[in-house]
């Protein structure tokens, strides 16, 4: 059913989604809580149909090169999206590993300083993972794996780095990323809403000082300039929160200024 000469298949084929959603159905009848994830490069509205109607998941790749430029220290006219019925990915088997290309291509203070990579990747972990929708994690992603994909030819053998544990920088990363998920994980129920709702969404280029996440348990500020800056977010709820990687508690205004060095961020949540 796909198009000649159309790699992504082009529009809305009927006849493709009835295929797909009796495998779907098939499936469901011998284990009804299986994930299905398709791969599937075709129009939107087949993407939204197939999750509505069977459940199926698809791919969402939106997000990656907004969140590598971020960790590079460049602007990026579209830092990352979340999808409902899509599997969001910060890092894929297809491209280049984000840890590879701060190290290579970044600027010059974030290139030369693998403490100020790993933050930045804390960062953009904290948004990918805190955010709502299906994630994905590619794996070694969480202690900044950083050889090439092109090591040993595009689909090659890579070395597995069990060593990076031993680096202190990396297993900072390895500890934000493991209270991040966890976080979620033991808040299944709040995620678990057909509609989690997100108030403040702010990680365009005019934010490179202070992109900002707020969702009702959430709040989520990073830094991703190389001085200090101080944003301003609206708080849901005024209180007491906590910080989740230091078990801090912090009392929030209504508005609170957020001043964070450059590089750094804060994970708030209830």
């Amino acid at each position: 059913v796909q198009n000649p000469g159309n790699y992504d298949a082009g529009g809305y084929s009927a006849q493709r989604i009835g295929i797909l959603k009796h495998y779907a159905e098939t499936i469901r009848e011998v284990d009804e809580d299986a994930y299905i994830i398709f791969e599937h490069f075709c129009d939107q509205s087949e993407e939204n149909e197939l999750y509505n109607s069977v459940g199926a998941l698809c791919w969402n790749n939106n997000q990656r090169n907004g969140y590598k430029q971020s960790v590079l220290g460049f602007n990026s006219s579209n830092f990352s999206d979340f999808k409902k019925g899509r599997v969001n990915n910060i890092e894929t088997h297809d491209e280049e590993r984000i840890a590879y290309d701060a190290v290579k291509y970044g600027q010059s203070w974030v290139k030369n300083d693998w403490a100020v990579i790993s933050k930045r990747l804390q960062a953009v972990y904290a948004f990918h993972f805190l955010t709502p929708y299906p994630k994905m994690m590619w794996q070694f992603g969480e202690l900044g794996y950083d050889v090439s994909i092109e090591e040993n030819g595009r689909t090659g053998r890579k070395p597995v780095r069990w060593n990076y544990y031993d680096d202190v920088n990396r297993k900072a990363l390895y500890d934000a990323v493991s209270k991040v998920i966890s976080w979620r994980t033991e808040n299944e129920e709040y995620y678990g809403q057909d509609e989690v709702k997100v108030h403040t969404w702010l990680v365009g280029d005019g934010q490179m000082g202070g992109k900002v996440l707020v969702m009702d348990r959430v709040i989520v500020v990073a830094n991703f300039n190389n001085a200090q800056s101080t944003t301003s977010v609206n708080v849901p709820s005024a209180g007491e929160w906590t910080n989740l990687m230091t078990g801090e508690k912090v009392q929030l205004n209504a508005t609170h200024n957020f001043t964070l060095a450059g590089s750094d961020y804060v994970v708030l949540v209830k």
